[in-house]
């Protein structure tokens, strides 16, 4: 009995791509992990066997040149919510009862040169792996300091760091830098060092193409950010913003990889103090962090890891995502184009921010001054 065609998934209620590369020789047969992601507010439910027939298509032409014949079992009906996911070649999702039934024919909306099977489906909210490293760094003035972490986990660390590799290289080809440049917030948006001579569109296109590039896996970002002035304003003798700022960011990285029973291996940009910063971090785990939102940071493993920003292409993306968000919320464009290139990217990348929140310490500091350029947008929108 040949199952008859169902309907096809729409782009706008799943993602689905190969669980990595796959290649399958002429009369072999190959089973490959297939994932799934729920990119609705709500549940969705589609009907499959677990297993998803591909079929081998000619690159060039498009046209199919194999595929697999043999008996296969008939689809179940599995629901997938929006904030759940299953991992496993047995499970796709538990079953919920029937809602609305998509046939899951993959074969018709990507062609993939495999016989798929064991979905995985990988939420909106949460990062795949048990295991994931938290890439952290710095941006700030006189008056603010703001941090940014990005967690991933395997797949999505390659695949990003393959995306920002490929910004540099176009940029490297057009205007004649060093292949292996530096994608730095700072020096991109104010043409410095290695960008000092790229014309103001290529460096806002540069910036623009690493946020894409990680709004475009599925990783999380976490900024925290402090009113520096505010501080000096309340407190005599006050610790280095990178101190408090760092506590603050560790303490929801922290909770964010308990909520998902996940640890996280921080790694950091380099700066000066490394040592103090690692001792802070046992403190923590041992005693706990210091202030109303007291709590012992046990998911954190090993200790705070520092690499030079120009070795790590993920230190890079942490770099222009802290720098952006510095940017975004504490200064004031005169420039109508420049206020909404960057709301834009922010609103880009706002998909992929678990939390952000900056602290003021005192009522007489700067918090009027912050995100000035937001209200203009919700005038308008109203």
């Amino acid at each position: 009995m040949r199952q008859p065609p169902g309907e096809l998934l729409d782009p706008h209620e799943a993602e689905v791509r190969p669980d990595g590369p796959a290649t399958v020789r002429s009369g072999q047969k190959l089973h490959h992990g297939l994932l799934l992601r729920n990119i609705t507010g709500q549940e969705l439910t589609i009907a499959t066997s677990g297993q998803v027939t591909a079929v081998v298509v000619d690159p060039q032409t498009g046209q199919v040149v194999g595929g697999f014949a043999g008996a296969q079992t008939l689809v179940g009906i599995y629901s997938f919510r929006p904030a759940s996911w299953a991992t496993g070649s047995h499970q796709v999702g538990e079953s919920q009862g029937v809602r609305s039934c998509v046939l899951f024919r993959i074969l018709q909306t990507v062609r993939w040169p495999l016989l798929a099977k064991q979905a995985t489906v990988v939420p909106a909210g949460a990062i795949r792996s048990e295991h994931a490293a938290a890439y952290v760094d710095e941006s700030y003035t006189d008056d603010w300091f703001t941090m940014a972490a990005l967690l991933v986990d395997g797949p999505a660390a390659v695949a990003l760091t393959e995306a920002i590799d490929r910004v540099a290289t176009a940029a490297a080809a057009a205007y004649g830098l060093d292949a292996g440049v530096e994608l730095h917030g700072h020096e991109i948006f104010h043409a410095k060092g290695a960008w000092s001579d790229v014309p103001v569109r290529a460096r806002v296109g540069a910036f623009d193409d690493v946020i894409e590039a990680v709004a475009g896996q599925d990783v999380r970002v976490i900024a925290r950010a402090m009113d520096v002035v505010g501080q000096r304003a309340r407190y005599n003798r006050p610790d280095p913003p990178h101190t408090v700022v760092l506590q603050h960011l560790l303490e929801r990285v922290d909770e964010y990889v308990t909520s998902l029973g996940e640890y996280a291996l921080v790694i950091a940009d380099e700066v000066d103090g490394q040592a103090k910063h690692r001792a802070d971090l046992s403190s923590y785990r041992e005693v706990g962090t210091i202030g109303y939102r007291h709590r012992k940071l046990t998911r954190i493993v090993d200790t705070l890891h520092f690499a030079p920003s120009h070795a790590s292409r993920l230190v890079q993306a942490a770099d222009v995502i802290a720098f952006l968000y510095r940017r975004v919320f504490t200064n004031q464009e005169t420039d109508e184009r420049s206020r909404k290139a960057k709301i834009a990217m922010w609103n880009r990348l706002q998909p992929r921010v678990h939390h952000q929140l900056c602290w003021f310490p005192s009522p007489s500091g700067q918090q009027p001054l912050w995100a000035r350029d937001f209200p203009i947008d919700a005038q308008r929108a109203r």
